[in-house]
């Protein structure tokens, strides 16, 4: 149940419909049905003939059946209530009770999403024709890095929030005292933030403390390091944030994506790339280790509170300097929210 409170954002806003989210990793998704959950909405998806990912809304226009507990052969989808039988694009080719040959109702093809797309291991669907494009990584398709992810996890937050804590820096300190944070180090030094047509970008430079330095072990480097970080973000919930380290070099790319599944669960898919493992399946495994330690601090807090909706209107939260990017991304968000018709 969404709640109409002014200022705010709720996790089931439909005008959310009209932009890419995050819904499946594609592993999840094969030849069979299978459910997902968007916007408070449930969608089937499966791969076709071709291996391209196919959705629809997962009901049935006869009597509403859920289509992912139906089957997939031969290119078509049966419904296991009655069995009725569609074809890839979501066209009716049969309802065996009225026998062959039967005229067949109009209105009963399946609602299909506006938009699909297959990037960084993970599917992206608009229900609405998206208002804006996705999330470019120049790095995901750079032989010199390794990827991996994360199993996605389900949050109870809102989406903007869990956007607001990537984006946030002066947690740092507090929230991840047991995986990179310097406590030495608490405060913000001034940082700019340039705006585009859908998002931003901004770049920070700070000390912490690299644990996963393999030279810090040997005694090589100290714990005490720098880094250097650019975060980008895309509306409505799409971000990256790429970490150069200055002593250890290489290069750490976080890529970021929330599903605002239903009223209070968001769902997060997060994907790495790194260019300093040295090919290493080790040093990725650990690398993954480490990130969902991080999530897991972020998380902790995350889930312990809830809200009516995640606020746009500035006036509604109290804001200091340190805030200036989670105060730049409620801007673009709102006005991509506002440009919708």
């Amino acid at each position: 149940m969404t709640r109409d409170v002014p200022g705010q954002l709720d996790n089931l806003d439909p005008r959310l419909a009209y932009f890419y989210h995050p819904i499946a990793t594609s592993d999840e998704v094969g030849a069979q049905p299978r459910r997902f959950s968007l916007l408070g909405e449930n969608w089937v998806l499966f791969r076709d003939r071709a291996d391209e990912i196919v959705a629809f809304v997962d009901r049935c226009p006869h009597r509403g059946a859920p289509l992912s507990m139906g089957s997939v052969a031969g290119g078509t989808l049966e419904c296991a209530y009655h069995g009725w039988r569609f074809d890839e694009r979501g066209k009716l080719l049969c309802v065996p009770a009225l026998g062959e040959g039967a005229k067949l109702p109009a209105k009963a093809n399946l609602v299909q999403a506006a938009a699909l797309q297959e990037r960084y291991g993970v599917i992206f669907l608009a229900p609405k024709l998206p208002r804006a494009e996705l999330l470019e990584i120049p790095e995901a398709s750079d032989e010199t890095f390794a990827s991996g992810m994360l199993s996605p996890v389900m949050a109870r937050q809102h989406a903007g929030y869990l956007a607001d804590n990537f984006l946030d820096m002066a947690h740092f300190p507090y929230l991840h005292k047991a995986s990179f944070g310097d406590g030495t180090s608490t405060k913000v030094d001034p940082y700019e933030v340039s705006l585009d047509e859908f998002g931003l970008r901004a770049s920070y430079r700070h000390s912490f403390l690299n644990r996963e330095d393999p030279a810090v072990a040997k005694g090589e480097r100290p714990l005490q390091q720098h880094r250097e970080m650019l975060y980008r973000y895309r509306v409505p919930f799409s971000l990256l944030l790429r970490l150069s380290f200055v002593e250890a070099k290489g290069t750490n790319v976080i890529g970021f994506f929330i599903s605002p599944s239903d009223a209070m669960q968001s769902r997060l898919f997060t994907v790495l790339w790194r260019n300093d493992l040295e090919g290493s399946a080790q040093r990725m495994t650990e690398a993954l280790e480490f990130e969902a330690k991080v999530l897991a601090e972020d998380l902790w807090l995350q889930n312990s509170y809830r809200s009516d909706g995640f606020p746009l209107d500035a006036k509604r939260e109290v804001h200091t300097k340190a805030d200036r990017i989670t105060l730049a991304m409620r801007r673009k968000l709102s006005e991509a929210l506002q440009a919708v018709r």
